[in-house]
């Protein structure tokens, strides 16, 4: 679930540098596991994403345990883990094996009994047709 005002799609507007407000950063509400799914509209072969963390507060610490996942219809493989955690501003690099995907996840693994928030700036895709 989504925080009202930090839309998945803040994720994906080109926005580089999010400073704390409406509109500029992608923010899910605490719980188990939270993610980010994006949706290339379209089959490429991935290489690698660029996750852009948030630079204004409340990083430190926070992204850590990140997951990179690619999918093909029902077909989803692990490309990456990014055990953490980021400080302000951190652009995380993760690649993937040249897999095929339609979509691309990227999802905080919680520790038993813990709850976490999912905050993105940006994430860049990088791959072909």
């Amino acid at each position: 679930m989504w925080d009202s005002y930090h839309h998945p799609g803040n994720a994906v507007n080109n926005v580089l540098v999010c400073p704390y407000g409406r509109g500029y950063l992608a923010h899910t509400r605490m719980q188990v596991d939270p993610w980010l799914e994006i949706n290339l509209q379209s089959s490429f072969e991935i290489r690698y994403i660029v996750m852009y963390a948030r630079q204004d507060c409340c990083e430190p610490g926070r992204t850590k345990n990140l997951e990179l996942t690619v999918r093909e219809n029902s077909d989803s493989h692990l490309c990456e883990t990014y055990p953490g955690p980021t400080n302000l501003g951190d652009q995380i690099l993760m690649t993937c094996p040249l897999l095929r995907a339609q979509y691309v996840r990227i999802q905080i693994r919680s520790q038993p009994g813990k709850t976490d928030y999912l905050q993105v700036c940006e994430l860049q895709v990088f791959g072909k047709l």
